[in-house]
């Protein structure tokens, strides 16, 4: 393969995947993509209900600790993916792409055409909808999303809960606003996972002007002065240097760009101090802002042999299951790990930030009167048992309700723990620290049991499971928030920002820096929910600015 190419992509999550192929697409430019990770042919990354199996980790996976945090002062566990795909290879499926006010806020900070009027054409250029397309839905593109599931009684309990509680159902969540419920877009196709990879990945590799190295971790950035050059990675255990005649891209992510970002020069001083790396550009910003998620979980046991429990509660009814998906791609094994999405506006009176955003960010949720959703609520016809050591479903049917916030605004810290590419990183995670966080925090659990009272699940309820009738104040809300894992949707640890408050611009360039760009996770510098689906927008927003420099 060629060392030397017109844009270097460091990682294929995502956004690497999104930017091979249309970086590449006419012909002109060539590309190499550099991915940590090794192939994606292991059969449980193409069942989407191998999640469950994936979720823990294996070889797919970076392995992070936290420092110790939270009320136990323990370390958490993160996870990202690892693989051809990255994280869109190993995660819950789940394609929701910001709501228009998120876009838009990002407009209004200053970053011009990040607004939701240019964001969203690039959205429908990837989607190949189930419904078809519309204003606000994409059809013939790579990316295939699904919507419908196979009829349920429970499912369809919830859903007239829901819309008794305030959140009408719609066809699709993702092409409407304001509170809402509907089935949860999946990325599907006949009954497979449809990961950056397959969609995007595998078709740039199969062109010419393409050239994809695995097992290729990037141990730092190449520069001539300030301008990237290219790259240094690790290849089973050899160090190799690539150039990039024009550009060199990072999309490795919320955690691993940072640490990558320091590794090369450009850094906090103090940072760089200590790790032992001579600085090129000082930012005191790289690293910071890290922005993650906790959320509630909430769960009924109900009288009635309803849901997928039985379907799934013992060995032999998985290995049932199982056989049905092989033979027919559909079933309960052949959906995401949540079948009910919605989006939900639960804090009146303290609706976004108390303090002025870092950023510059004026959300309208900061607007008592506004109706736009702060909380997004997932749910499910079937409950865990939560006795278990490890995850398995519980012979006693019942469901389940998740939610989180969409934006928290409580910021911590990941730097890098050496100058060395495996020095593990120090990651100082905080959570839920304003007081709208908080209270909004215990409204989950408050809207969770509304919800559970309402007509027809009223009438099948029996006893809460989680988090128990005892959970009522706002202290024991987060104390339960906190014995639940973070969501893996970490942002803001290189966040683009106006007038130089970030790491990046609006033009994805790396502040004092020519030839280096980032196109991941990293750069968004507030949550909009999941995460999965606006890296997806980012990435093609990348490439349109990219290729207008050409």
């Amino acid at each position: 393969m060629s060392e030397q190419a017109d844009y270097i992509i460091v990682g294929a999550g995502a956004a690497g995947s999104v930017l091979a192929d249309r970086l590449s697409a006419d012909g002109r430019s060539t590309v190499l993509v550099l991915e940590s990770g090794g192939s994606d042919l292991d059969p449980m990354i193409a069942i989407p209900k191998g999640f469950f199996f994936l979720s823990s980790g294996n070889r797919h996976s970076f392995m992070y600790d936290t420092e110790p945090t939270g009320p136990e002062h323990v370390r958490e566990r993160w996870q990202r993916g690892r693989v051809d795909g990255g994280s869109t290879s190993i995660n819950g499926l789940q394609y929701e792409r910001g709501n228009r006010p998120y876009w838009d806020a990002l407009e209004r900070s200053g970053l011009e055409g990040w607004g939701w009027n240019t964001i969203l054409p690039l959205f429908l250029s990837l989607e190949n909808h189930e419904l078809g397309a519309s204003p606000e839905r994409g059809a013939g593109g790579p990316l295939d999303i699904r919507v419908t599931r196979e009829p349920d009684e429970l499912t369809e309990a919830m859903f007239a809960a829901l819309e008794d509680y305030g959140l009408p159902r719609v066809p699709d969540i993702n092409a409407a606003e304001g509170p809402r419920a509907g089935y949860l877009p999946n990325t599907v196709r006949r009954g497979r996972r449809r990961s950056a990879a397959t969609a995007f990945l595998d078709p740039a590799r199969r062109r010419p002007n393409v050239a994809y190295l695995r097992h290729a971790h990037v141990s730092t950035v190449r520069f001539d002065g300030r301008r990237a050059v290219g790259v240094q990675a690790r290849t089973r255990g050899v160090l190799r240097d690539y150039r990039a005649a024009r550009e060199v891209i990072i999309c490795a992510g919320g955690i691993e760009t940072p640490q990558l970002l320091e590794r090369s020069g450009i850094g906090a001083g103090e940072v760089l101090a200590r790790i032992g790396v001579a600085p090129i550009v000082e930012n005191p910003h790289v690293g910071e802002h890290l922005i993650e998620q906790r959320h509630i979980v909430y769960q009924a046991h109900i009288d009635r042999r309803l849901g997928v429990n039985h379907r799934l509660s013992s060995r032999f009814r998985q290995l049932l299951a199982g056989a049905g998906y092989l033979l027919t791609r559909r079933g309960v094994i052949a959906g995401g790990v949540y079948d009910i999405g919605g989006f939900a506006r639960l804090g009146p009176g303290y609706l976004g930030p108390s303090r002025l955003d870092p950023a510059g960010l004026d959300p309208a949720s900061t607007d008592p009167a506004s109706t736009d959703p702060d909380t997004f609520v997932m749910m499910n016809p079937l409950s865990m048992d939560l006795a278990s050591p490890t995850p398995a479903v519980s012979k006693r049917p019942g469901f389940r309700l998740g939610a989180f916030l969409l934006s928290p605004e409580t910021e911590g810290s990941l730097h890098s723990g050496g100058a060395q590419p495996d020095a593990a990183p120090v990651i100082e995670p905080r959570y839920l620290e304003a007081e709208w966080e908080r209270e909004t925090t215990r409204r989950m659990i408050e809207a969770a049991r509304d919800i559970a009272s309402r007509h027809p699940l009223a009438e099948l309820f029996v006893e809460e499971d989680a988090p128990g009738a005892d959970v009522v104040t706002t202290e024991q809300a987060v104390a339960h928030a906190w014995a639940n894992r973070a969501l893996s949707h970490a942002v803001g640890t290189a966040r683009m920002a106006a007038d130089g408050a970030g790491v990046v611009d609006a033009t994805l360039r790396v502040t004092g820096i020519e030839g280096l760009r980032i196109a991941d996770t990293s750069v968004l510098p507030k949550q909009p929910g999941n995460t999965m689906a606006p890296t997806y927008g980012l990435a093609a927003r990348a490439a349109e600015l990219i290729l207008a420099d050409r």
